[in-house]
């Protein structure tokens, strides 16, 4: 953790100095502000709403504000609610910084409080990525262990990842990227696999199921396609499992369009799957307004 803070304490400082060599020559230019409200369904019943505002503010710094509530279709499990707050320094620089802070809070399951910082290096038509990021993940004790234990209401696991991404966006009209993250928890997940009956004793069940979704890498890729007032995004992501090394796969397309100068809506469709599992298919749709 203290090597973690030293590394944010250099990014911030270089961020800095970086701003100020770039200032001069991103007077003119302001980012615009947004507000974008998304739903979501898959079709296994499990909803989404967000809410996401991204406001510039002084020398085209931003603050990000994030929310999002998950309806789940197991009517034993509480709704997710995620938030999240973020500074970001002018995108336009040739090196701005990101800080994050988010909570995600699921009643009789998990919460999870995590804080990350992202450096970004744009170099002409390329754009570097490095994110770090630490949580601490608290998973709830079954009913039965609570008896015995009134004051034992939960268990915590502290994470941390690292991830980096390459994007190349020289083309005309269109743009590509690449990503890889890996994760680290500091107790054995895979020993949830170990005597179930055992470990059902614990943890409550919905906790157990926030577990099993947990990974511990990370990779993908994306392609972006422009037009005159609408894009297209083509989206491939593939996940391990932390606990047992399950390997998923996430396929999506989105696309949006500018209604008007301020206005625009975005749809999308993806699939989500595994050996030996279902597969899951899901649509959103999201309406935003930049000024």
């Amino acid at each position: 953790m203290t090597k973690q803070i030293k590394l944010l304490a250099l990014w911030t400082l270089t961020s800095i100095v970086f701003w100020s060599q770039a200032q001069a020559s991103n007077e003119n230019y302001s980012p615009p502000s947004y507000i974008m409200i998304e739903t979501s369904q898959d079709d296994m019943g499990n909803k989404d709403s967000a809410l996401n505002l991204d406001l510039t503010i002084f020398n085209n710094n931003r603050i990000m504000l994030y929310g999002r509530r998950s309806h789940m279709d197991d009517q034993s499990a509480q709704p997710n609610r995620t938030t999240s707050i973020g500074f970001s320094t002018d995108p336009s620089n040739t090196f701005n910084l990101e800080l994050k802070h988010e909570e995600s809070i699921q009643e009789l399951a998990s919460n999870t409080y995590s804080n990350s910082a992202t450096a970004n290096i744009n170099l002409s038509n390329w754009i570097l990525s490095v994110e770090m990021d630490t949580r601490e993940i608290q998973f709830a004790t079954s009913a039965a262990a609570r008896r015995l234990r009134p004051n034992v209401t939960h268990i915590t696991i502290n994470g941390k990842g690292n991830s980096i991404s390459l994007g190349y966006y020289g083309w005309e009209a269109g743009s590509a990227s690449i990503f890889f993250k890996k994760n680290s928890y500091d107790r054995p997940l895979a020993q949830l696999q170990i005597a179930p009956l055992w470990i059902q004793r614990i943890f409550s069940q919905n906790s157990l199921n926030a577990a099993w979704g947990l990974n511990k890498s990370q990779k993908g890729f994306t392609l972006n396609r422009y037009f005159e007032r609408a894009y297209i995004s083509l989206a491939w992501t593939e996940t391990v499992a932390a606990v047992d090394s399950s390997v998923y796969a996430y396929n999506s397309i989105r696309g949006g369009y500018d209604l008007t100068q301020q206005w625009s809506v975005e749809l999308e469709m993806g699939t989500s799957s595994s050996s030996g599992y279902k597969t899951t298919k899901w649509t959103s749709a999201a309406l935003a307004y930049r000024w």
